[in-house]
Protein backbone atom coordinates (compact mmCIF):
# COMPACT_ATOMS: atom_id res chain seq x y z
CA UNK A 1 0.00 0.00 0.00
CA UNK A 2 2.87 2.47 0.24
CA UNK A 3 3.95 2.02 -3.03
CA UNK A 4 -0.13 3.47 -3.74
CA UNK A 5 0.52 6.61 -2.17
CA UNK A 6 4.13 7.15 -3.92
CA UNK A 7 3.72 10.65 -5.37
CA UNK A 8 0.36 11.22 -3.94
CA UNK A 9 1.97 13.89 -1.31
CA UNK A 10 0.51 17.64 -1.30
CA UNK A 11 2.54 20.75 -0.17
CA UNK A 12 0.28 23.34 0.47
CA UNK A 13 0.68 26.34 -2.09
CA UNK A 14 -0.37 29.65 -0.58
CA UNK A 15 -1.65 32.21 -2.88
CA UNK A 16 -3.43 35.63 -2.53
CA UNK A 17 -6.94 34.99 -2.28
CA UNK A 18 -7.09 37.58 -5.67
CA UNK A 19 -4.79 35.44 -7.38
CA UNK A 20 -6.26 32.01 -6.13
CA UNK A 21 -9.90 32.70 -7.78
CA UNK A 22 -8.60 35.06 -10.83
CA UNK A 23 -6.93 32.48 -12.63
CA UNK A 24 -8.44 28.99 -12.56
CA UNK A 25 -6.72 26.25 -10.65
CA UNK A 26 -4.60 24.44 -13.25
CA UNK A 27 -3.42 20.82 -12.58
CA UNK A 28 -1.26 18.25 -14.90
CA UNK A 29 -1.72 14.63 -13.70
CA UNK A 30 0.36 11.49 -14.96
CA UNK A 31 -1.64 8.54 -16.16
CA UNK A 32 0.51 5.54 -17.07
CA UNK A 33 -0.86 3.72 -20.18
CA UNK A 34 0.07 0.98 -22.25
CA UNK A 35 -0.75 2.97 -25.14
CA UNK A 36 1.84 2.12 -28.68
CA UNK A 37 3.83 5.64 -28.97
CA UNK A 38 3.88 7.32 -31.66
CA UNK A 39 5.98 10.13 -33.24
CA UNK A 40 4.58 13.64 -34.45
CA UNK A 41 9.07 15.01 -34.95
CA UNK A 42 12.29 13.42 -36.31
CA UNK A 43 13.08 14.29 -32.61
CA UNK A 44 14.27 11.32 -30.37
CA UNK A 45 12.08 11.60 -28.01
CA UNK A 46 8.26 9.78 -29.27
CA UNK A 47 5.87 12.09 -27.97
CA UNK A 48 2.32 11.98 -29.90
CA UNK A 49 -0.67 14.76 -28.86
CA UNK A 50 -4.06 13.51 -28.62
CA UNK A 51 -6.55 15.74 -27.31
CA UNK A 52 -6.29 19.41 -25.92
CA UNK A 53 -8.30 21.92 -23.82
CA UNK A 54 -7.01 24.55 -22.28
CA UNK A 55 -8.07 27.99 -19.72
CA UNK A 56 -10.86 28.93 -22.71
CA UNK A 57 -12.46 25.93 -22.65
CA UNK A 58 -10.79 23.49 -25.25
CA UNK A 59 -10.34 19.76 -24.53
CA UNK A 60 -7.88 18.64 -22.02
CA UNK A 61 -4.11 17.89 -22.77
CA UNK A 62 -3.29 14.36 -23.57
CA UNK A 63 0.49 13.97 -24.18
CA UNK A 64 1.59 10.07 -24.61
CA UNK A 65 5.09 9.44 -24.70
CA UNK A 66 8.07 6.81 -23.78
CA UNK A 67 8.30 3.05 -25.10
CA UNK A 68 5.07 0.56 -24.66
CA UNK A 69 5.18 0.24 -21.44
CA UNK A 70 6.64 2.81 -19.63
CA UNK A 71 4.25 5.45 -21.79
CA UNK A 72 2.53 8.73 -19.21
CA UNK A 73 -0.44 10.29 -20.45
CA UNK A 74 -0.13 13.58 -19.00
CA UNK A 75 -4.04 15.12 -18.46
CA UNK A 76 -3.95 18.95 -17.37
CA UNK A 77 -7.53 19.27 -15.35
CA UNK A 78 -9.04 23.24 -15.50
CA UNK A 79 -10.79 24.55 -12.76
CA UNK A 80 -12.56 27.50 -11.95
CA UNK A 81 -13.01 28.17 -8.09
CA UNK A 82 -15.26 31.21 -6.46
CA UNK A 83 -14.15 32.67 -3.16
CA UNK A 84 -15.54 31.15 -0.15
CA UNK A 85 -17.80 33.74 1.28
CA UNK A 86 -20.43 31.74 3.62
CA UNK A 87 -20.64 28.22 4.83
CA UNK A 88 -23.03 27.30 2.26
CA UNK A 89 -19.83 28.10 -0.89
CA UNK A 90 -17.40 25.98 0.89
CA UNK A 91 -17.51 23.56 -2.13
CA UNK A 92 -16.69 26.48 -4.73
CA UNK A 93 -12.70 26.30 -3.92
CA UNK A 94 -10.15 23.53 -4.41
CA UNK A 95 -9.24 21.74 -0.93
CA UNK A 96 -6.47 19.82 -0.62
CA UNK A 97 -7.76 16.71 0.60
CA UNK A 98 -9.35 16.74 -2.95
CA UNK A 99 -5.79 16.51 -4.50
CA UNK A 100 -4.74 14.00 -2.18
CA UNK A 101 -7.47 11.46 -2.99
CA UNK A 102 -7.33 12.52 -6.69
CA UNK A 103 -3.77 11.51 -6.52
CA UNK A 104 -4.37 8.31 -4.53
CA UNK A 105 -7.22 7.03 -7.25
CA UNK A 106 -4.65 7.80 -10.18
CA UNK A 107 -1.65 5.83 -8.44
CA UNK A 108 -4.54 2.91 -6.63
CA UNK A 109 -6.36 2.21 -9.88
CA UNK A 110 -4.16 4.18 -13.28
CA UNK A 111 -6.14 4.70 -16.25
CA UNK A 112 -9.12 2.62 -16.94
CA UNK A 113 -8.76 0.93 -13.50
CA UNK A 114 -12.41 2.51 -12.82
CA UNK A 115 -14.13 1.28 -16.05
CA UNK A 116 -17.38 0.36 -15.45
CA UNK A 117 -17.46 1.32 -11.70
CA UNK A 118 -20.22 3.26 -10.18
CA UNK A 119 -18.76 6.11 -8.21
CA UNK A 120 -21.55 8.72 -6.27
CA UNK A 121 -19.14 11.26 -5.17
CA UNK A 122 -21.04 13.46 -2.15
CA UNK A 123 -20.03 16.60 -1.77
CA UNK A 124 -18.00 17.43 -5.21
CA UNK A 125 -17.31 21.05 -5.21
CA UNK A 126 -15.54 21.79 -7.76
CA UNK A 127 -15.76 18.30 -9.42
CA UNK A 128 -11.59 17.48 -9.15
CA UNK A 129 -11.91 14.27 -7.66
CA UNK A 130 -14.95 13.01 -9.78
CA UNK A 131 -13.68 14.55 -12.84
CA UNK A 132 -10.17 12.17 -12.04
CA UNK A 133 -12.57 9.18 -11.39
CA UNK A 134 -14.47 9.80 -14.61
CA UNK A 135 -10.98 10.26 -16.56
CA UNK A 136 -9.98 6.73 -15.11
CA UNK A 137 -13.32 5.31 -16.93
CA UNK A 138 -15.43 5.70 -13.83
CA UNK A 139 -19.54 6.58 -14.37
CA UNK A 140 -19.07 9.42 -11.81
CA UNK A 141 -22.70 10.87 -10.28
CA UNK A 142 -21.33 14.54 -8.72
CA UNK A 143 -23.51 15.68 -5.98
CA UNK A 144 -23.57 18.93 -3.83
CA UNK A 145 -25.89 21.31 -2.09
CA UNK A 146 -25.24 24.61 -4.10
CA UNK A 147 -22.92 25.96 -6.44
CA UNK A 148 -24.27 23.03 -9.14
CA UNK A 149 -23.56 25.46 -11.81
CA UNK A 150 -19.61 25.65 -11.64
CA UNK A 151 -19.19 22.91 -11.18
CA UNK A 152 -21.00 21.34 -14.05
CA UNK A 153 -18.74 23.66 -15.80
CA UNK A 154 -15.76 22.20 -14.76
CA UNK A 155 -17.30 19.39 -15.42
CA UNK A 156 -18.11 20.25 -18.83
CA UNK A 157 -14.67 21.82 -19.63
CA UNK A 158 -12.73 18.92 -18.45
CA UNK A 159 -14.35 15.57 -19.95
CA UNK A 160 -15.21 14.14 -23.67
CA UNK A 161 -18.26 14.20 -25.07
CA UNK A 162 -18.08 10.17 -24.49
CA UNK A 163 -16.97 10.99 -20.83
CA UNK A 164 -19.76 13.25 -19.86
CA UNK A 165 -22.11 10.31 -21.54
CA UNK A 166 -21.62 8.48 -18.03
CA UNK A 167 -21.24 11.40 -15.91
CA UNK A 168 -24.28 13.30 -13.37
CA UNK A 169 -24.73 16.20 -11.72
CA UNK A 170 -27.32 16.04 -8.86
CA UNK A 171 -28.14 18.54 -6.29
CA UNK A 172 -28.17 16.34 -2.71
CA UNK A 173 -27.93 17.25 0.38
CA UNK A 174 -26.48 14.41 2.77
Amino acid sequence: NDKKMEGAEWSRQIKPEAERYQRPFVWTIPLPTHHRVCTLSSSPSPVCVVGVRDEEGQPPTHLICGDDDRAESLTTITIHQRPVLSPASVGTTVWDGSLVLSKYLVNTYGPQGLKGKRIIELGSGCGITGIVAALLGGHVVFTDITGLDLLRENVQNNLSSLQLETTDIKQYSW
